[in-house]
């Protein structure tokens, strides 16, 4: 497989090289190049196998993880959630809050089942579409845990996400203009929320298709925030700020930041869906099950 990788960028170098010469040695840099490829296919296929794995198991990851590292699609897509491993007192804790139990362990089982359904629907997202699928975590310890936690739920034939660690800072903006910064370097990004148990695919290809007209694009929620945000290009670090953010304010705020950026945005040409943070939304999902509001 090295050999194979090698020999690829090699001949893609000679192409590149005859109308732009270079005084890089070709040798060297395709095989670093391919080494690269190489091992980010071996990690993938051990994290959706967990097992010891053999030439096709790698083989079959090489394309997706030389999009993974050299993406070069133009207008590619790179679809992330942000998550927090499902532990009792640590996750949905409004949610837990407004049970009538008041019980962490029974918000946190709803928190798993919630995201289940989020990571299923990025996983046809892959296939639909060529992109890449991210997750960052918001404690870096549980990195390892949540990888294989993705993969358990997703199963062998989708794509393992890649799980990154959120950046450490405690304001939600600036973590957001972080994973989409790290996204935009492979095209498109876009940012989904886990707890929107009527987020489909759908969605997902509808916001896609409306950054062809827009910078940015959200997808507005029933409690006055947003369940998704996309970018076309590497947002500024202002379209985060000033936002109150878990209140009703959200979604008004972040349009009237796209503007003064100078970015056209698109906020309600998407479904209003509603997340689960209370007992409220949670009553709500037994009744409309669609989860379309309007």
């Amino acid at each position: 497989i090295l050999a194979g990788c090698i020999g690829t960028f090699l001949g893609w170098s000679k192409l590149s090289t005859q109308s732009q010469p270079t005084s890089l040695p070709a040798a060297a840099v395709a095989t670093a190049a391919a080494s690269v490829v190489v091992r980010s296919a071996a990690e993938r296929a051990f994290a959706r196998n967990h097992r010891a794995t053999g030439t096709v198991d790698i083989l079959n990851e090489v394309g997706e993880a030389f999009h993974l590292e050299y993406d070069m699609l133009e207008g590619a897509l790179s679809v992330a959630a942000f998550a927090r491993y499902p532990v009792p007192g640590k996750c949905k804790t409004r949610l837990a809050a407004s049970l009538l139990s008041r019980d962490d362990v029974q918000s946190a089982e709803i928190a798993n089942s919630l995201a289940c359904d989020v990571y299923r629907s990025l996983a046809s997202r892959v296939i639909a579409m060529p992109c890449i699928s991210h997750v960052f975590v918001s404690e870096a310890q549980d990195a390892e845990r949540l990888k294989e936690w993705c993969a358990d739920i997703r199963g062998k034939e989708h794509t393992v996400p890649l799980v990154v660690p959120q950046v450490d800072d405690k304001d939600l903006g600036r973590r957001m203009h972080h994973a989409l910064t790290c996204m935009t370097g492979s095209g498109r990004a876009m940012i989904v929320g886990t707890d929107v148990p009527g987020l489909t695919a759908e969605h997902v290809q509808h916001a896609a298709r409306l950054l062809d007209s827009h910078d940015v694009v959200l997808g507005p929620a029933y409690d006055g925030g947003y369940y998704l945000v996309a970018v076309k290009h590497a947002p500024p670090v202002e379209l985060f700020e000033g936002i109150e953010w878990s209140t009703s304010q959200v979604r008004e705020q972040q349009v009237a930041a796209c503007l003064r950026c100078g970015l056209s945005v698109s906020s309600e040409d998407l479904p209003v869906l509603r997340d689960v943070d209370t007992a409220d939304d949670l009553s709500e999902w037994h009744d409309k099950p669609e989860w379309l509001v309007l």
